[in-house]
């Protein structure tokens, strides 16, 4: 049974990027996928609250796999590297994967991590409000349902100073892999022109 869903075919010619969320596959936060076109939005995500990390880095592998074949280039790909995502990230560097996000210049750390020394976003503040912009502004279209109700559970917690996350209860596993696939777009070159959508605003806070 095929885990990626696919809602816009890849493009010869096209680069992709894409990030992954790790949940522990135990039934209760998400694993999350997305590759992301930057001139339209999620084009492919994987989705599951069953699957183990192993089994994430895997199945997301073959996705991108299938997108390099059409486009020629191998997505860049941006691991969160925190907690379970670690397995996650071992497993894809022993796949080989030949794109993976370094978040330092010298290609020597493997992996997201938002409250670190990232070249790209090291402010959890900066990597959720440039989302907002991008989502607010048509630039990112995100076509899983399910996915894209997490959006709405994400919240500034005034009793955490300002807190981005998800709601009691809630979930912001999607919106995170979003949030990180669109902070590395610039180091993936697109060239086909953006797509008018229905613009879908979001007000978090």
């Amino acid at each position: 049974m095929a885990l990626a869903a696919l809602y816009r075919k890849p493009e010869v010619g096209k680069r992709y990027v894409a990030a992954t969320d790790t949940a522990h596959g135990v039934g209760q936060d998400y694993s999350v996928t997305v590759l992301l076109d930057p001139k339209w939005g999620i084009v492919a995500d994987i989705m599951s609250n069953v699957l183990p990390p192993e089994a994430l880095a895997l199945e997301s592998y073959k996705l991108l796999e299938k997108a390099h074949d059409v486009c020629g280039s191998w997505p860049l790909w941006a691991i969160e590297a925190n907690e379970w995502g670690g397995i996650t990230l071992q497993k894809a560097l022993s796949l080989g994967y030949k794109n993976l996000y370094y978040r330092d210049e010298k290609h020597e750390k493997a992996g997201w991590l938002t409250n670190s020394s990232n070249r790209d976003c090291n402010d959890p503040f900066s990597l959720w409000g440039e989302l907002i912009e991008a989502v607010n502004n048509r630039l990112v279209v995100v076509p899983n349902k399910q996915g894209l109700a997490q959006f709405y559970d994400v919240i500034r917690n005034a009793k955490k100073g300002g807190r981005i996350e998800a709601i009691e209860g809630g979930h912001d596993d999607y919106p995170i892999a979003c949030a990180i696939a669109w902070q590395i777009r610039k180091y993936q070159q697109v060239s086909s022109p953006a797509r008018a959508s229905r613009p879908l605003r979001i007000q978090w806070g």
